[in-house]
């Protein structure tokens, strides 16, 4: 299995093997105060080879800040990718999942979201948390 892509955005959907996105790809989050409570979509894509398919697979998802630490538990999904009718043999199978979480952030700086399954794949996407300087707050 290929953790394809990994975004971050407002909110997500995965719906028949689509992703649906509202305002994504950011990697700046700002408040007026911290600790403050975040609401954001994760949107992963997943490959997965042939061979693999029609078995259950598993990916995990955890916030970390800056020195290592995680600022939530480790939010865990299963999944099954089938063999349709007709598909060639060998191909290579997109597993989408959405995640809306909110959790809290207890400080300004570097925050990684970190996608893992259980053979060592990772794949990480960082965002800076600031204070809100003028403008509205991203929620």
């Amino acid at each position: 299995m290929e953790i394809e892509f990994l975004i971050l955005a407002d909110s997500v959907q995965a719906v028949s093997g689509k992703m649906y996105m509202l305002g994504g790809g950011w990697d700046r989050w700002s408040t007026g105060a911290y600790p403050a409570q975040t609401q954001i979509g994760i949107a992963i894509g997943l490959l997965v080879p042939w061979e693999d398919t029609n078995r259950r697979q598993r990916v995990s998802v955890t916030v970390v800040d800056e020195d290592g630490k995680a600022i939530i538990p480790a939010i865990s999904s299963e999944f099954e990718v089938g063999r349709p009718a007709g598909m060639r043999e060998g191909v290579s199978q997109r597993a989408m999942i959405a995640i809306n979480a909110g959790f809290p952030l207890p400080h300004p700086g570097r925050y990684e979201v970190v996608a893992s399954a259980p053979d060592g794949l990772e794949k990480k996407v960082s965002f800076e948390a600031v204070v809100q300087s003028t403008g509205s707050v991203r929620l």
